[in-house]
């Protein structure tokens, strides 16, 4: 992840990654320390509307193939 973030290329698309805001509590919570916090919480709100837009995206462009 830190080589991504890194990268002078890649280093500003990963924040349209909706598992870029949702990988650290997991990644705390498999070492046994999570700890929710108002900036876990706001970070898995945005991961949940990156799905949404994305989905609500996706379905449009299904109906207008149809």
């Amino acid at each position: 992840m830190t080589l991504i973030e890194n990268s002078d290329v890649l280093k500003y698309i990963v924040y349209i990654s909706p598992f870029h805001y949702c990988v650290n509590p997991f990644m705390d919570a498999w070492v046994g320390k999570f700890k929710f916090t108002t900036e876990i919480g706001i970070d898995l709100g945005v991961s949940l509307a990156l799905i949404g837009v994305y989905m609500t995206i996706a379905s449009r462009n299904l109906k207008w193939q149809a």
